[in-house]
């Protein structure tokens, strides 16, 4: 039996709605999957009702943005947060916030790309965002759909646009640091996990970042996880994701952390739902330090 525990909605950057989500995740025979939206839990509900009436275990889950800190080697990093209660007011608040901020990022971002003689506009990426946070990948999906003679492919926006480093990667006037966004996943009763850790080819010392992350009080690794369906390793084969997952389960082995695993479904062109195998004994362990803290286990899944 497997679980999904990495997945987006509309809700941020994901194409799905959360009941359209929890039904193909339905659909795929998983146990269970964890609705990880960018910096929001707006979708959440949706999914817990859709997984009652599917009989499909939900876990409320969240993935927040790290502000970048090159002099402390951390660059593009995401925290996935599992468990969380999505009526903790801290949690509330900070999102807010962090989703103003982001706006107003994104905002700049475009501005930037129509310097550049991209055909780009507010409306038509809140439009493609359908309601939900605007992220980097409605950007870009505007961007090529309107600039065909600029951009081959969706990836080729980001890398001479939007990625660390290029022209229309701003900051925002509001991050959390990584050890911000787990306390914040802990005020909110979760459990903090590094997530796809071989992903982030722009930190120099993964080592490093790992052993600041346990510091910091992060519990777990995505250790488990679809890089050949992702950037930045799309199209490798195999053998060679077995070899990244296995580095990674080597470092929670070295810092004596949980593991997760999951895929980061976004559109279902891709249809990676539950293509890596996640075992279920995996979500058994992070539930087992959920509930050693807990009374009532019942009010984090359904």
């Amino acid at each position: 039996m497997f679980v999904d525990l990495h997945l987006h909605s509309t809700a941020s950057d994901g194409i799905l709605s959360p009941s359209r989500l929890v039904n193909k995740a339905k659909a795929k025979g998983l146990k269970a999957i964890a609705i990880t939206d960018h910096d929001s839990i707006s979708g959440i509900k949706e999914a817990l009702e859709e997984g009652k009436k599917l009989n499909l275990e939900v876990i409320p889950g969240i993935e927040l943005d790290v502000g970048d800190s090159p002099q402390e080697d951390i660059i593009e990093i995401d925290i996935l947060g599992y468990f969380i209660d999505i009526s903790n007011k801290s949690l509330i608040s900070i999102i807010k916030k962090m989703n103003e901020s982001k706006w107003k990022q994104k905002k700049e971002t475009i501005k930037i790309l129509q310097k550049y003689g991209i055909k780009i506009t507010e409306a038509e990426v809140l439009k493609e965002a359908k309601g939900g946070l605007v992220g980097r990948p409605h950007i870009a999906r505007v961007a090529l759909r309107n600039n065909p003679d600029k951009f081959k492919d969706y990836d080729s926006v980001f890398k001479q646009f939007l990625i660390y480093g290029q022209p229309a990667h701003t900051d925002r006037d509001f991050e959390l640091t990584m050890k911000e966004a787990i306390e914040l996943i802990h005020k909110a009763k979760g459990l903090a996990f590094l997530a796809h850790p071989i992903a982030y080819i722009k930190v120099k010392n993964l080592h490093n970042l790992v052993k600041k992350f346990k510091e910091a009080g992060g519990d777990g690794i995505e250790v488990i996880y679809c890089y050949r369906k992702n950037k930045p390793y799309i199209g490798v084969p195999i053998d060679k994701q077995n070899e990244l997952i296995e580095i990674a389960n080597q470092l929670a082995e070295e810092f004596n952390l949980l593991k997760s695993g999951g895929s980061d479904f976004h559109d279902p062109k891709t249809d990676i739902i539950g293509e890596v195998k996640v075992p279920l004994e995996m979500l058994e362990k992070i539930k087992r330090k959920v509930y050693s803290s807990s009374s009532s286990p019942s009010s984090k899944s359904s």
